[in-house]
């Protein structure tokens, strides 16, 4: 999360490191709002208190209760297979599957053009390159 700090036609991003940070921000902000302050310090700037920072402090709540909500997943949940449908049987090379199709002869496409057929191939044979 940044907060934009703009001084004429320069302006200064400054990150949050984190959500609680963030939250010391908010509180004290609130606290200088209440106090019907004209400006906040913050790390050296003096940030202006104008109509529509209410809002903005509503906002930036909002923001915090949306990240703290974030989960970070660590690798071994991101490879857990409960966590995913049944159809996913593992990770790793896909397995072959075969489709049946309809191969189309120069001479025309009904009813004497037409060849039907399946090809399988059983897993313990090796597929010969063609």
């Amino acid at each position: 999360m940044l907060l934009q700090i703009e001084e004429g036609e320069v302006s200064h991003t400054l990150p949050f490191a984190d959500p609680d940070e963030l939250e010391k921000f908010i509180a004290k902000l609130k606290e200088r709002i209440d106090r019907e302050a004209q400006c906040c310090p913050w790390h050296g700037y003096e940030l202006e208190i104008l109509g529509d920072t209410p809002d903005q402090l509503a906002a930036l709540g909002d923001a915090l209760q949306k990240w703290r909500a974030e989960k970070e997943y660590k690798p071994w949940e991101i490879f857990d297979l409960s966590f995913y449908s049944d159809r996913i049987a593992g990770f790793g090379v896909e397995k072959p599957y075969y489709q049946p199709f309809l191969r189309r002869r120069t001479d025309g496409w009904f009813p004497d053009s037409v060849v039907f057929g399946v090809h399988y191939l059983p897993e313990d044979r090796k597929q010969r390159s063609r």
